[in-house]
């Protein structure tokens, strides 16, 4: 972000730790600012930085909060604005509040927002389910211009503003580009034009044979489907036969599809936010929804019967649901950590338990039953590091601290764990031995959403290529 007068740039950076730095706008005389910090949007006399815990360039797409914090560029003194969740700020033109976007934990809305500089409660801009994101204000103060779905695509929208209160003023007004996907929006200092990021996207469901006796994952992959929509998920049925997957737009919804591309079927069409598809070992489709208001977790035939919650009365969020063998234990997370519930028990007496934090305190994030349904296979939610967690303990057994996406092969022996670098390895469970795999015939895959057939002998993935143009 360049300072109001062009001379500085504030940016983040991963190095020495991570943070908030600030440069010359020629480069060099790096100092850092912060030890944490994204997002960072210069106050109009300069002299402040504010910025957020996290960063967000997709609005679909939120797992944590992101308090607000405002920051002294000459001392480095801290100060936290909001502790809610605040995304991308934007220092008014008189320099007395702060718009931003935020999620709402409780129905998944993004909404806009403003808030004075000394903290308060926020003054909410907008507050139905479009997908409300990416404020900039106009020079003037007399506006906010920003990116929504209320349209039916990613566009640009404006809206009047009270520059004193912060309250809006009006209806949102759509000042409509020719983009149907439209953000990362910076306006000029005259505030007759703005500049945004155009994405198109191209997505397609793929799979790879898996030779494991001879270490390899063999290209070239075989497309099973193609979509102009992004596939947020994808995940193989029991019997191998059928892929679910949740394809994503300004609406999220449940689709299946034969495994050779072939009769796709749309099983939800709503409003409502449907995710993290996964499979019973009955043959139910499974995914998360806020369509009760909070995020439960849902069921559904392949055919399109029998749509009904699994879980209910949650006291907290369910996330990304995998289903024991015999189906008594289901198993999410949340931004809070993972948790398991008995739904052997009525729904009355079903208690649903948080699972304690790994070694290090970071949070679980399940993955895959054992095929014995023993002990649960899943990630560290910050480092990646593969994990295994035992019920009957509750306890956790490290596999690997390297980062990547893990699932089962061969039953209860071998996890097969792969990072968003394109590299394959095996993990011996009983000996803790790691074997290399060769990607053969391969380049640059970028694997999203992976999973291993029941036979272990694909490999099941979403594809994501993504053009974009600066206007």
């Amino acid at each position: 972000a360049f300072s109001p007068d062009g001379q500085r740039i504030a940016f983040r950076s991963g190095r020495d730790g991570g943070g908030i730095f600030v440069m010359g706008s020629m480069g060099g005389s790096v100092r850092r600012l912060t030890d944490f910090g994204r997002n960072p949007a210069w106050s109009p006399d300069g002299t402040r930085i504010a910025m957020t815990e996290d960063v967000f360039d997709e609005p679909y797409n939120r797992n944590i909060i992101s308090p607000l914090w405002i920051v002294d560029v000459a001392t480095g003194e801290k100060t936290k604005v909001f502790d809610g969740d605040a995304a991308q700020p934007a220092w008014s033109p008189d320099g007395k509040r702060i718009a931003f976007w935020k999620s709402d934990w409780g129905n998944a809305q993004r909404d806009l927002a403003t808030i004075s500089v000394s903290g308060g409660d926020p003054v909410p801009l907008t507050d139905d389910p479009a997908v409300d994101w990416n404020p900039v204000w106009s020079p003037d103060g007399r506006f906010i211009y920003f990116s929504s779905d209320r349209g039916g695509v990613l566009n640009l929208w404006r809206l009047s503003v009270d520059l004193e209160s912060g309250k809006p003023q009006g209806e949102p007004v759509p000042v409509t580009t020719p983009a149907s996907w439209a953000g990362m929006l910076s306006i000029t200092s005259d505030g007759r034009r703005i500049l945004y990021s155009a994405l198109e996207f191209r997505t397609s469901v793929d799979q790879l044979a898996l030779d494991i006796e001879n270490g390899k994952i063999k290209g070239p992959a075989e497309t099973i489907y193609r979509s102009s929509r992004q596939v947020r998920d994808a995940a193989v049925s029991p019997d191998g036969t059928m892929v679910a997957v949740v394809l994503t737009g300004t609406r999220e919804d449940v689709f299946v599809m034969r495994r050779d591309g072939s009769d796709l079927r749309q099983l939800t069409d709503d409003d409502a936010k449907d995710r993290g598809v996964s499979w019973s070992m009955d043959g139910r489709i499974l995914f998360y929804t806020n369509r009760t208001g909070q995020y439960e977790i849902w069921g559904v035939r392949p055919d399109g019967s029998g749509l009904a919650p699994v879980t209910r009365d949650s006291p907290y969020d369910q996330w990304f649901p995998q289903m024991s063998p015999d189906g008594t234990l289901l198993a999410t997370h949340d931004d809070q950590g993972a948790s398991v519930v008995d739904l052997s028990k009525p729904p009355g007496e079903r208690e649903y338990r948080k699972l304690p934090l790994l070694e290090n305190g970071a949070k679980f994030r399940p993955r895959q039953w054992s095929a014995d349904g023993k002990v649960l296979l899943g990630n560290d939610w910050d480092a990646g590091g593969a994990h295994l967690y035992s019920p009957e303990t509750n306890s956790y057994r490290q596999l690997s601290d390297v980062e990547g996406w893990v699932g089962w092969l061969r039953q209860n022996e071998i996890v097969l764990q792969i990072n968003g670098e394109d590299e394959a390895r095996l993990i011996d469970v009983g000996t803790g031995e790691v074997t290399p795999l060769q990607l053969e015939g391969l380049d640059g895959v970028g694997f999203r959403w992976p999973r291993v057939t029941s036979d272990g002998k694909h490999l099941v993935y979403a594809v994501e290529q993504i053009e974009s143009d600066i206007w």
